[in-house]
């Protein structure tokens, strides 16, 4: 990869009091296939002329180094705004983010190394380029490196962490950590916020994806190696992280149905609404499904006798919607059809949302909610058919609305207060830009 240094010339190059001065040190060290050094025309000081010396001691330093002297002309080299407008006419051409670009912009006015800086950032790509600054020895201790980088690239870190964050803040969770995963924190305390942030991230994604293993495993080690530097910079990313882990190790369908609740909620504000309703639709099956169980005695999944027996007491066509065994869709199962002596006899089973809303609505006199039902048959008809309406939108939100009521009702918490809901995601996001001394866009 070709290396190019580009330099700007002041009064005292290329030595002073014998010490290599900016572009030089930066060619003996970095040691370039080319250096292009810009310098202004001869005013109290020849500019050319110690341009051209440089140009020399690189040659010399650096066998192969193709060093050029490059004029810029312009009237006030400490007029940053003509800066501006002169200088990206002289920058090399040829160049791309391929190569591997140097700038050293110590020696010249302060202006002109500022717009150098900047113009190489904006031509060759953001973190493209390498800066570099060279300190005065004089102002050094004996044997200091004079030789150091310029860390521009926290500029960039800083508006990625806040593109990621504002990303977070609106439940875009893998967009988020996309944007997370190649910053590098500048300093410790930005670091601190990058993994939480990837924390939060990651059990969100794996919490969608039901991998409660994984996010045992995750949290365990938060737990293990930064809980307490976590509780100290992020404490609503400690808790985040606390809840999940106690959703992954139990197997309490209630906690489960507020985090499907939650889940739902979260794609509702990244604004994925036919997704969102077939989420929500799910989260209120299993809410309803759990509840029957822990409270009503009547296992969907695994019906017994006397628990069909109460139920078809109060529902007499029950039995008519309950799903034997020994059939699936009317046909026989795959248990029925195995070889005879070898059949694994499954319970029966009541199934989809309409059966378990109104078994529901039938053992405790409930009204139907119309805002649960238009949910359901809105999922049906993305799901089958693949239809979409306008109106799924305010269908989508009416029923948030139902579902979080239906699961206070049953004596749960409000599904619209725990940790995975979008409103406490969004609070995870505003305090960790606040550590990172990032200010969020207002919704």
């Amino acid at each position: 990869m070709p290396g190019v240094l580009i330099a700007t010339i002041g009064d005292r190059d290329p030595e002073s009091k014998s010490a290599p001065m900016g572009p030089l040190l930066c060619a003996i060290t970095l040691r370039p296939d080319r250096a292009v050094l810009i310098h202004t025309a001869r005013s109290h000081v020849d500019y050319p002329a110690n341009a051209r010396a440089t140009a020399d001691r690189i040659r010399q330093s650096v066998p192969g180094c193709d060093a050029k002297c490059v004029l810029l002309e312009i009237d006030n080299p400490s007029k940053t705004s003509l800066l501006l407008e002169r200088m990206p006419g002289i920058l090399p051409r040829d160049l791309s983010e391929r190569d591997e670009i140097h700038v050293c912009g110590t020696s010249g006015t302060p202006q002109m190394g500022l717009v150098l800086h900047l113009l190489a950032e904006a031509r060759w790509g953001v973190k493209c380029v390498r800066h570099w600054q060279v300190l005065d020895p004089t102002r050094l201790p004996p044997g200091a490196d004079r030789l150091t980088t310029l860390p521009l690239d926290r500029i960039w870190h800083h508006h990625d962490l806040q593109e990621a964050l504002e990303l977070l803040r609106q439940c875009r969770v893998a967009e988020a950590l996309a944007r997370l995963e190649p910053i590098a924190g500048p300093t410790k305390e930005t670091g601190r916020v990058l993994d939480c942030a990837r924390l939060v991230c990651r059990t969100l994604l794996l919490a969608d994806a039901y991998q409660r293993q994984a996010i045992t495993r995750l949290n365990d080690e938060l737990q293990k190696n930064a809980s307490q530097a976590v509780r100290s910079v992020a404490p609503r990313t400690s808790s985040l992280a606390e809840w999940y882990l106690k959703l992954a190790r139990s197997g309490d369908r209630k906690l489960w149905a507020g985090e499907l609740y939650a889940r739902a909620a979260r794609i509702a504000e990244a604004d994925n609404v036919a997704q969102a309703l077939v989420a929500l639709a799910t989260a209120s099956e299993v809410a309803v499904a759990a509840y029957l169980k822990t409270h009503r005695g009547f296992d969907p999944e695994s019906i017994s006798p006397d628990a069909l027996g109460k139920a078809s007491a109060i529902w007499p066509d029950l039995k008519d919607r309950v799903r034997d065994g020994s059939q699936v869709d009317g046909q026989p199962s795959v248990h029925a059809r195995a070889t005879p002596g070898t059949e694994t006899a499954r319970p029966p089973r009541l199934e989809g949302w309409r059966n378990l809303y109104e078994l529901l609505c039938k053992f405790e006199n409930r009204e139907a909610d119309a805002r649960l039902t238009a949910v359901a048959n809105t999922r049906n008809g993305i799901v089958h058919a693949g239809t979409s309406e306008p109106s799924d939108s305010e269908t989508l939100r009416r029923g948030l609305e139902a579902a979080a009521e239906l699961q206070t009702s049953f004596g749960w918490p409000d599904p619209r207060t725990l940790p995975g809901h979008p409103h406490s995601v969004a609070a995870v996001a505003q305090e960790l830009a606040k550590r990172a001394h990032i200010a969020l866009d207002d919704l």
